[in-house]
């Protein structure tokens, strides 16, 4: 486009169309991921200095600096152009030119070798990049122009991927490997904080401050990184975890990890959450700060808590319930979908888990229900306090000891009218639901002596009210 500068010639070049609101309709959204725009730039003599180096007149090494004026259809101004052009071979006509549109809305710069191949044959140059809404630009001019030279009509097409504020976030996101990124890249997300090993996103808490940091926080070195990457102050924010609106423990509970900004695994990890743990697979590993009252949260714990939209108030009501009247009873009839995650992680210290809530093995149900208040550990016992429980109503948890007839006492009870406790010795020794109301066959431990049992099998037939003649007299 610009090398067709000529020596004390006017030169009329190119009206260029900005885009923009005003030129929607001459946007193309291709289904190839390109979008087009026509433009069209005028220079004036004035506007435009060659400078004759080398042999005098048009030879190699020439340099053309020029800048135009941008106007829309209607002839409204609307930016410039500016850019230089370099001679590198007369008599192929071509030279090496870089050149950039500046719009209202950021900038587009092309850069090339740019061959003149005479009145309204197009030639095509690359997209190299661009600032605002055009950051991270990549794609190619279509030029031409007409007999005159004054009348240069282009077509940019942009690759839409390239846009980096089309979704700055998400094309950073995007890049799984560190070794992916360039070093000038790396070197940008170094100064704010980012290294290989944070990068593979293992360890929520190692994600940098800044992350979590508003865009008037950051320094002046991580502020030039940040817009090196494609960031302004509002892209930035957008990276900010979410507060929400309403319940704030539904909206989090509602959340995949996958679904979590950086931001917010920062600082729920901070929190001690991770991808593992938010998965909710292992209650007991729900982390502590789940069952900590707000007042004893460390400083950092408060800070990551009011950033997710927390407060005092909010934190009580996620604190696991204590219930009025009967303990047991109350979270007997809980289904554990309905359990908050403190309360999850109480229970699962306990040995409780989502199969075992279930109650479809009775075996699997935790020793803890079977354990007396005082043979449970500090930790234990101080989840089953948190839970509601003291020593007289864990106390009534605890396997019934019959008096009289042992068998007569157990065989008046149906399967669901016994607790837990009572559940998890009979399913040691053999018993479930189906065996107990006879739609299946007895366990093999109702036909084995006393002598015969394991130790476990003999422990729990002793906790039921057996010793060995009661049992031995049961056998046919």
């Amino acid at each position: 486009m610009k090398l067709r500068l000529t020596f004390g010639g006017a030169l009329l070049a190119a009206l260029l169309m900005a885009p923009g609101a005003a030129l929607a309709q001459d946007i193309d959204d291709t289904s190839s991921g390109t979008t087009s725009l026509v433009i069209i730039e005028q220079i004036s003599p004035e506007q435009q200095t060659t400078i004759d180096l080398g042999a005098e007149g048009v030879s190699q090494g020439d340099i053309t600096a020029f800048t135009g004026s941008l106007t829309d259809a209607e002839g409204a101004e609307n930016g410039k152009s500016s850019g230089f052009c370099i001679m590198t071979d007369v008599a192929a006509k071509l030279s090496e030119c870089v050149w950039t549109y500046h719009f209202a809305e950021g900038t587009i710069t092309v850069a090339g070798t740019e061959p003149d191949l005479g009145a309204d044959t197009a030639i095509q140059m690359p997209i190299v990049g661009g600032t605002g809404d055009y950051m991270g630009a990549r794609g190619v001019i279509h030029e031409q122009h007409n007999a005159e030279l004054t009348i240069f009509t282009t077509t940019i097409e942009l690759i839409d991927a390239s846009l980096l504020t089309a979704g700055v976030d998400d094309y950073w996101v995007a890049v799984e490997n560190w070794d992916e990124l360039t070093a000038e890249d790396q070197a940008a997300w170094g100064a704010l904080g980012w290294d290989e090993t944070n990068w593979a996103g293992d360890d929520p808490t190692a994600i940098p401050v800044s992350e979590t940091t508003a865009w008037a926080d950051l320094t002046t070195e991580e502020q030039e990184a940040a817009t090196a990457l494609g960031y302004d102050e509002t892209s930035w924010a957008d990276i900010q975890a979410r507060v929400p609106e309403g319940d704030v423990n539904e909206f989090w509970v509602a959340q995949e990890w996958s679904d979590l900004k950086y931001s917010e695994m920062r600082l729920w990890g901070l929190l001690g959450w991770n991808e593992l743990v938010w998965a909710g697979d292992e209650p007991a590993a729900i982390p502590v700060s789940e069952t900590t009252a707000w007042a004893d949260l460390t400083a950092e714990e408060q800070e990551a808590a009011t950033a997710l939209g927390y407060d005092e108030t909010s934190w009580a009501d996620m604190q696991a319930r204590v219930p009025e009247g009967d303990v047991n009873e109350f979270w007997v009839a809980q289904e554990w979908s309905d359990l908050k995650y403190s309360e999850m992680r109480l229970w699962g210290l306990l040995g409780w888990n989502e199969l075992v809530w279930a109650g479809d093995d009775p075996a699997a149900i935790p020793v803890s229900e079977t354990t007396p208040w005082a043979e449970l550990t500090t930790e234990e016992q101080a989840a089953a306090a948190a839970l509601g429980y003291d020593e007289a109503s864990w106390a009534d948890i605890q396997a019934r000891l019959p008096e009289g007839d042992v068998d007569e006492f157990w065989a008046e009870f149906a399967w669901e009218e016994l607790k837990y406790s009572e559940l998890r010795l009979w399913g040691l020794l053999g018993w479930n639901a189906e065996s107990w109301d006879g739609t299946t066959d007895e366990p093999a431990s109702a036909t084995q002596p006393w002598a015969e049992l394991t130790v476990e099998q003999q422990a729990a037939a002793t906790a039921l009210g057996y010793d060995e003649a009661s049992w031995d007299a049961l056998l046919p």
